[in-house]
């Protein structure tokens, strides 16, 4: 199939595109990058609580090869769904 020069001037690049439509929360991270985004460096918890939290399956991953791979706003919703604790009492 033959493109014509104005056609190709309309076509983006996959990575630019997804790129541009793409918010830093919906892209994959690695995990020192997700303790980076999520939490202060005075409080953060290390990539060992981390790789914890994946074994136990309390925090959503994906594994591509031997990399494995987070989403910041998928982890942030397990994370507060997860380990938040509510008054038993109420004030």
């Amino acid at each position: 199939m033959e493109l014509n020069p104005t056609q190709t001037n309309n076509i983006i690049p996959f990575s630019t595109a997804a790129a541009t439509q793409m918010s830093e929360g919906d892209r994959y991270v690695s995990a020192p990058k997700l303790l980076e985004l999520l939490f202060p460096k005075e409080s953060r918890p290390t990539v060992r609580w981390l790789r914890e939290q994946q074994k136990r399956r309390r925090i959503p991953y994906k594994k591509i090869g031997r990399k494995v791979y987070f989403r910041p706003n998928e982890v942030q919703e397990a994370i507060e769904r997860n380990f938040t604790i509510t008054a038993k009492y109420p004030m």
